[in-house]
């Protein structure tokens, strides 16, 4: 299993997975998942990690308590699924980040698609959209972000030398040997403990007007009881079990 390089409170670490576990597992069982002990970055193929096989609560406590902080889910795919993970650039903030992430929302939703839409654990989001019914499937994630670039040029970009003011737009390509993170995980938050957690569309909208978006990982137990798993679409699609 991987040595955390900076450590965590892991009581904290594991007290959030006691309170998420039930909804977490939803999105992990049969899958398969990576578990990192990284904290100070975003992790990268050449870290350590451990394959993980989570069948059951136990199998999760026994990765929490071998040192495990955040999960990933290599191979997340569905039949049209795009993916898009979105950052603040230079000189901007979670707000053009957020207007991005609309923006992108609403042309996944002309082709189709449903949107989840998750804090990244730091300083920008994910998004994540999902074939629901009858779609058009044309256009991948790059296709998607070249086209808000092109049309909205003063929120996003897909340029990593010119974000001045904008979002930048990048693509999670299908075949990431990373995948994406799971709904509900840890992650880095500037050396802190973050979290992967996903958003309502009010949500997201009350963020492009400026309202602060700061959600902790002791925040999800009270999320998850009051909007239900956020994320619930996303698991029924690719498949994780219900």
């Amino acid at each position: 299993m991987p040595t955390p390089n900076r450590t965590p409170d892991q009581a904290a670490v594991a007290t959030h997975y006691r309170a998420v576990g039930p909804t977490l597992l939803t999105h992990l069982i049969g899958r398969r998942v990576l578990g990192f002990g990284r904290l100070d970055a975003e992790p990268t193929p050449a870290d350590p990690f451990a394959e993980l096989h989570i069948a059951e609560a136990a199998d999760l406590t026994e990765a929490i308590r071998s040192g495990i902080i955040s999960l990933r889910l290599p191979g997340l795919a569905a039949p049209g699924l795009v993916a898009f993970r979105i950052r603040p650039g230079a000189d901007s903030g979670i707000d053009v980040v957020a207007t991005a992430a609309l923006a992108l929302a609403e042309a996944l939703a002309r082709h189709g698609r449903a949107a989840t839409t998750m804090t990244d654990g730091r300083d920008g989001l994910y998004l994540i959209g999902f074939g629901v019914g009858p779609t058009d499937f044309g256009g991948g994630a790059a296709g998607y972000a070249r086209a808000l670039a092109a049309g909205a040029p003063e929120v996003g970009t897909t340029d990593h030398a010119d974000t001045a003011g904008r979002a930048l737009l990048i693509p999670v390509a299908p075949d990431d040997p990373l995948g994406l993170p799971a709904p509900y995980t840890l992650g880095s938050a500037g050396g802190d403990l973050g979290v992967i957690a996903p958003l309502t569309s009010d949500e997201v909208a009350a963020v492009t007007a400026g309202m602060p978006l700061d959600l902790r990982p002791t925040d999800l137990a009270t999320r998850i009881a009051e909007y239900g798993d956020l994320a619930a679409g996303l698991a029924e699609v690719t498949g994780a079990p219900a």
